[in-house]
């Protein structure tokens, strides 16, 4: 990755997870189902956290620039990042790297890692992302990370007195809640986080879930489910001794009845 404006080369700790929050506010309703509410596309975040790293003097050159960046005459406060590898794709699959990505910068104060060794932590937020990969798809959800949970809530009330007599308010709305950790390939990765990004709080069609025969709990289901993506966590990249990526990423998912 470079800063355009200098064309320094930032190298990237690869311990980086893409902080995307698509702008939905989710809740129960009285009859168990789940809802949000949508503040739109353009509200949406695409943010990282990541570790830049070299000598001193390389650190202190990009604070400098930041900090010299605070005066400019036009785009004050925007860096300019351009030149990604592919191993750098910070803030998701779905950003268009190919040209210049205007971010902000929150800095944290630099650190002495190794002798010679210097770090920054820096936080960035896109301003206006563009993206590939059009309106998306949903991937096969066939490589699924153990510990995934699958259950539906129990919606009963147990209120205990003074005297330790107990009473009860039967909600009967036991909706069937899964979450786990998926694997994807990069186009996968590309076409996941674009038809979440355009279905938003919409139900869709779960056709399997490739090893789960239960995925809401010791009750029967059955495939197709109908449901709703109420959690999406991008976990990140790694990389394979191939030279391929993979992207892991948590999916929760709220049945729709």
């Amino acid at each position: 990755m470079k800063n355009y404006a200098t064309d320094t080369i930032i190298k990237i700790k690869p311990d980086y997870q893409p902080e995307t929050t698509f702008a939905l506010n989710w809740f129960q309703l009285s009859n168990g189902d789940w809802t949000a509410t949508d503040r739109g596309p353009d509200s949406d975040k695409y943010d990282v956290s990541i570790r830049i790293y070299g000598t001193e003097a390389i650190i202190n050159n990009f604070i400098n620039e930041v900090e010299s960046n605070r005066h400019a005459l036009s785009g004050a406060n925007v860096l300019n990042l351009y030149d990604f590898n592919s191993q750098e794709h910070i803030f998701g699959a779905d950003i268009d790297y190919s040209g210049v990505i205007d971010v902000t910068v929150f800095m944290e104060p630099r650190a002495q890692k190794t002798w010679k060794g210097f770090e920054q932590k820096l936080s960035l937020s896109i301003i206006n992302p563009t993206f590939i990969g059009g309106n998306g798809f949903l991937p096969p959800l066939r490589f699924l990370d153990t510990q995934y949970e699958a259950d539906a809530e129990r919606t009963i009330n147990k209120y205990d007195s003074y005297n330790r007599s107990f009473s009860y308010e039967e909600h009967n709305a036991d909706i069937g809640l899964f979450s786990g950790i998926f694997t994807f390939e990069d186009h996968e990765m590309i076409g996941l986080r674009r038809y979440l990004a355009k279905q938003r709080t919409n139900t869709i069609s779960i056709p399997n879930i490739i090893g789960v025969n239960n995925p809401f709990g010791r009750r029967t289901t059955s495939y197709p489910l109908s449901v709703k993506i109420i959690e999406f966590q991008d976990l990140g990249m790694y990389n394979l001794k191939d030279g391929l990526s993979r992207w892991k990423a948590k999916l929760s998912m709220a049945e729709v009845v």
